[in-house]
């Protein structure tokens, strides 16, 4: 998690543009844990 839950709908509102992408259910470790969603992650930014 990058950010907490409660910020999200904040950052995503203040900066022109923004999508939010989420992952439910993943923390920090993600890139451990599920590094195919974090490959994912990455298709999407890029």
């Amino acid at each position: 998690m990058i950010a907490a839950a409660e910020h999200r709908g904040h950052l995503k509102g203040g900066i022109a543009g923004a999508e939010l992408f989420s992952l439910p259910g993943h923390g920090h470790d993600l890139h451990w844990r599920k590094p195919e969603d974090v490959a994912r992650l990455r298709a999407f930014l890029e």
